[in-house]
C-alpha cells in the first residue's frame, strides 16, 4: 500500500516510493529507493522535504503509535485532490453581473495607450543600444494578460 507521512516519521527499512517533489528538488539519482540507513533520511529532511510517500509492500510501514491524521493512503490523497479541484473549478451559485462595455473600453483603451508608449521606450533604448529594464514592462504587460 502507497502511504504519504511526514518525513521525520521515516525509518530505515522503509520504502520511497515518492519523494512528492520535483526531480531537481532532491540530492537522489532515483526517486524510488529502500532507506537502508538515517543518512538518507538526513538528506531527505535536508533538502526541505517534509513528506513522502511510502510503499509498505516493498517496505516497512509506519509504528502504528504515530498519529494517524498525518498519515494519508494515496487513494485519500487523490481524493483531497480532487475534491480540491472540484471546488477551485466550480462555478458561483450567484453569477457576478457582466462589467459594463464602456467601463471595459475605458480599461482596454488606458492599457492600449500605456502600452504603446511602453513600447516606444522600449524601442528607443535599443536604439540607443541602451539595456531593457523588464521590471516597466512586466508591469505593463501583467494587466494585459488577465
Amino acid at each position: 500500500m502507497i502511504k504519504k507521512i511526514p518525513a521525520s516519521n521515516l525509518k530505515s527499512g522503509m520504502y520511497i516510493h515518492d519523494l512528492n517533489c520535483g526531480w531537481m528538488s532532491h540530492p537522489f539519482l532515483q526517486k524510488r529507493f529502500l532507506i537502508k540507513d538515517e543518512s538518507r533520511i538526513e538528506k531527505i529532511i535536508d533538502a526541505g522535504i517534509s513528506e513522502v510517500y511510502i510503499d509498505t509492500n516493498l517496505g516497512d510501514d509506519i509504528d502504528q503509535q504515530v498519529s494517524h491524521g498525518q498519515i494519508q493512503s494515496l487513494e485519500e490523497v487523490e481524493q483531497s485532490i480532487d475534491s480540491e479541484i472540484e471546488k477551485l473549478t466550480a462555478t458561483p451559485d450567484t453569477p457576478q453581473p457582466p462589467t459594463p462595455l464602456q467601463e471595459e473600453l475605458n480599461v482596454a483603451q488606458r492599457l492600449n495607450q500605456e502600452a504603446r508608449e511602453m513600447t516606444k521606450r522600449v524601442l528607443d533604448r535599443v536604439a540607443q543600444g541602451e539595456p531593457i529594464e523588464t521590471e516597466p514592462v512586466e508591469t505593463v504587460a501583467r494587466p494585459l494578460l488577465r
